[in-house]
């Protein structure tokens, strides 16, 4: 490397470090959280619950490696462990961009340059296994608490959505208003539907992990619900999280938090005990493994 690149590579890396953790500062002192009330909420059961919760981050984001690594080994071969440093790299720097723009600029630059066309497609495909998951059983969610439509109406909208994220490549075809991707088919038909579903079910993995680390949390902080109930409402956050993602602007901190506090407060639920149990999700999935990723960033080089 040379000696301009040498100088670009450290100033960027001062720059996104200084942006990660200017954010969060931005973040932390946004919530004026009385320690003392905090940890008066918990008790010794609740500190078991929480230490789950944090064992289970890593399983988490790895469930989403595993993902990527079967998407890009289509054209790139890598391992896991490669694809779990990108995720993480691209968790960070997705921390402080809207719609986690930074994770795509991350994914992008950590393949050859010839395979680089091909990512933008990859996360796409990644995005859609999850957004189709979380509009499954967010339906779920919404139907139980929500609403009393008939169960033909939600299998209907289930079958819909998968129908969708398995013929997404068919349906540029035929609708002229997405016709400008048409030149994304021939990577698209690189994957079968072998993949399609592989993708799909470990998204719904995670789904199953990050939905059970957030009910620990509620529980640690004496949300006391019906499991249904509980599980419905959770899902319900979910989905308003995913249908409004631009709202999410620092490290996906925000519309969660609202979203929360209105769905289990239509329940009868301490508001700030929501507030706290979201926080804390917030902190084990999105801050600790940004920071873990933004490490991986500084030790590595920019430039494949």
């Amino acid at each position: 490397m040379n000696k301009t690149k040498l100088i670009l590579e450290i100033g960027l890396k001062v720059v996104l470090t200084s942006l990660v953790l200017y954010f969060l500062y931005l973040i932390v002192s946004k919530y004026e959280i009385n320690q003392l009330n905090f940890f008066s909420k918990l008790n010794n059961e609740s500190y078991w619950q929480l230490l789950i919760v944090i064992l289970l981050m890593p399983i988490n984001w790895l469930l989403e490696a595993i993902k990527w690594k079967i998407l890009v080994c289509k054209y790139e071969k890598i391992n896991i462990l490669f694809a779990f440093q990108t995720v993480l790299k691209g968790l960070s720097m997705g921390f402080f961009t809207p719609a986690k723009a930074g994770d795509i600029i991350v994914r992008y630059f950590s393949v050859n340059k010839s395979n680089r066309t091909n990512i933008i497609l990859s996360v796409g495909i990644s995005r859609l296994a999850q957004f189709t998951i979380t509009l499954i059983f967010g339906g779920i969610g919404a139907s139980y608490l929500l609403f009393s439509f008939p169960m033909g109406i939600y299998f209907l909208f289930s079958s819909i959505s998968l129908f969708i994220y398995f013929n997404i490549g068919k349906l540029i075809l035929k609708l002229k208003s997405l016709y400008f991707l048409k030149k994304y088919i021939i990577i698209i038909e690189m994957y079968s539907q072998k993949d399609f579903f592989e993708i799909l079910f470990f998204s719904l993995l995670r789904y199953i992990v990050f939905t059970f680390q957030f009910m620990l949390v509620l529980k640690a902080f004496d949300i006391s619900l019906p499991f249904w109930e509980i599980i419905s409402a959770i899902m319900l956050v979910y989905l308003l999280k995913s249908i409004v993602p631009f709202v999410n602007m620092i490290g996906e901190l925000g519309l969660r938090e609202i979203a929360s506090v209105y769905v289990f407060g239509l329940l009868g639920q301490n508001e700030i005990n929501v507030l706290y149990s979201s926080l804390v999700i917030w902190f084990v999935n999105i801050c600790l493994p940004s920071l873990i990723g933004l490490f991986l960033i500084l030790k590595s080089k920019f430039y494949k």
